[in-house]
């Protein structure tokens, strides 16, 4: 099973990566690079510009689920760091081979201590519920849980950004609420806000702390570099021409900062082949696992042998890792290479090439040994009866 979901989805990353490629090839060739002024420029047509973000059309920012206000801030977004220190359980297991029978031990280590957390750990669940001195207290009322919100749109130069790209921009910058709720203080060394533990109980080591950061954007870094289709003055995703077996790709992206455009599509290329690389990687290693599983059996009934059975088992598990590393690693460039050849035959028929190759050669391999194994001589010994010639 393991091994089928990885074939499938080796396929279709091979798929998104030539497809995104070619959207972004496409995209390169036909981008026009436009200004700010005019919302109508390059209309109906891939575009790229760099331009400072405005406030126009914001409001002050809200957090939903905090008793913090702050009517002092207007931006894209705001980012919250909320933890409160807490006893935290954490497990450690050792599992050993038995000396005899092929059976296993697991050990299991339980280690408690205080650490910050964003979200309330059930304390009550705990094996040894009693090492903090009480249970975790409840999340303090009006403190925000961690996360990101961002305005749905804004204003880069006269055009309008939407469709997540807000969302996209660093907030780098710490905030200072207009108001905060009652029990709490702001540090201005560590620029966030804190409220003591609640008093009384046997809680231990300062549990139940809490603290809590905002992060805004940085106005004095408004300029941001945005490609995309115009659509009469809003900046949606541009569709790339449909090809053999690639429909609906689209380029659609937003940098910080100024950036040229073969820069810009430079590290959009690189981005996706960062992914690409590595869920390759990924499905390699599951597919490797799956064909080493298939020689646990051998590596259990090994270690029923009294005496040497531990260390012929140990032997069979890691010459299995040997043998099936060939053939993983030829299902996995078996897998790109079809879809390769299918979209791209120059870089996909090298690819099938070996996988043939691989395999053809570990098929002779196990052919070769399987008949040694059988093989033998076929004369028959037997007694001489009469006289020999001088």
């Amino acid at each position: 099973v393991l091994t089928l979901a990885m074939v499938a989805m080796l396929g279709w990353n091979e798929r998104r990566d030539v497809c995104g490629m070619m959207a972004i090839v496409q995209g390169t060739d036909a981008v026009q690079e436009v200004g700010c002024e005019s919302a109508s420029a390059g209309n109906g047509e891939l575009i790229i510009f760099s331009c400072d973000l405005k406030t126009e059309g914001l409001t002050p920012f809200t957090y939903p689920g905090s008793d913090f206000s702050f009517s002092n801030y207007i931006g894209p977004g705001i980012s919250v760091t909320a933890e409160m220190l807490q006893c935290v359980e954490n497990s450690g297991s050792v599992t050993k081979k038995d000396s005899l029978g092929g059976g296993t031990a697991t050990v299991t280590t339980y280690t408690y201590s205080a650490e910050w957390r964003s979200s309330l750990v059930d304390s009550t669940a705990f094996t040894f519920w009693d090492v903090c001195g009480d249970d975790n207290p409840p999340w303090p009322s009006g403190m925000p849980a961690s996360g990101s919100q961002s305005v749905t749109s804004m204003k880069a130069g006269a055009f309008t950004i939407e469709n997540g790209m807000p969302g996209e921009l660093s907030l780098t910058t710490p905030l200072q609420a207009s108001s905060s709720p009652a029990g709490w203080s702001y540090d201005p060394g560590s620029m966030q806000y804190t409220k003591p533990p609640p008093s009384g109980g046997m809680l231990r080591n300062d549990i139940g702390r809490a603290r809590v950061k905002f992060m805004g954007f940085d106005w004095s870094l408004p300029k941001v570099t945005v490609v995309g289709e115009n659509k009469g003055g809003t900046i949606q995703s541009w569709t790339a021409s449909d090809s053999w077996l690639c429909t609906g790709f689209t380029v659609l992206a937003l940098k910080q900062g100024s950036v040229d455009k073969d820069a810009f599509f430079d590290a959009m290329e690189s981005e996706k082949s960062a992914v690409t690389y590595v869920l390759r990687f990924v499905g390699f290693i599951v597919i490797w696992c799956a064909f080493k599983s298939i020689a646990g059996p051998l590596a259990v009934a090994a270690d029923c042998i009294p005496c040497i059975g531990p260390c012929l088992g140990d032997s069979i598990e890691a010459i299995a890792c040997c043998v099936t590393c060939p053939p993983a690693c030829a299902c996995a460039l078996g897998v790109i290479g079809v879809v390769w050849v299918a979209m791209r035959p120059v870089v996909g028929i090298p690819l099938m090439l070996f996988f043939c190759c691989t395999m053809g050669g570990y098929a002779v391999y196990l052919t070769k040994k399987k008949m040694g194994g059988s093989g033998g001589s076929d004369e028959k010994g037997g007694e001489t009866i009469g006289n020999e010639d001088a």
